[in-house]
């Protein structure tokens, strides 16, 4: 009986020691899936930024080919700010499908799989901001475009 009872205050005594323990360590890994996921959110809207910029800059680049009949050059820049906007769209997927694999319980536990997961942000943030000088030189060369011509 002693024995028993030793043996429960021994149990209940971990379980105050390591209940501590185990709960910061998951309010730890609760706050990092959060900084993730308010980090992919702000990629996102990065990426609908970029998408409405190239919608932009594309409605531009087609009216001006109406209006001056310049056709090869804006056709080429208006086919170049669909791509970047697509591929923008794109990002945006991938990036809710890391948003889910964030939220997945299974992903807390795994560390390996956490760094693996910072890193892709780390680099679709770099993609965000490539995208995004690529955006602001292709509008650059819009407005070269519609410069009347040097005669």
């Amino acid at each position: 009986m002693k024995k028993h009872l030793k043996e429960a205050a021994l149990a209940l005594v971990l379980a105050l020691v390591v209940s501590p323990a185990l709960y910061a360590q998951s309010g730890q890994q609760q706050q990092a899936q959060q900084r993730q996921l308010a980090q992919l959110q702000e990629m996102q809207q990065r990426m609908n930024r970029i998408m409405e910029q190239a919608h932009h800059l594309n409605q531009q680049l087609a009216q001006h080919m109406q209006q001056h009949q310049q056709l090869n050059q804006h056709r080429e820049m208006q086919q170049m700010g669909e791509s970047l906007g697509e591929m923008a769209q794109h990002m945006n997927r991938l990036m809710e499908h890391s948003r889910n694999i964030i939220r997945d319980e299974a992903f807390t536990r795994d560390r390996e799989m956490q760094r693996e997961m910072e890193r892709l942000r780390e680099h679709m943030n770099e993609m965000a901001g490539q995208m995004e000088n690529t955006l602001q030189i292709m509008e650059r060369i819009q407005r070269r475009l519609n410069q009347p011509a040097a005669k």
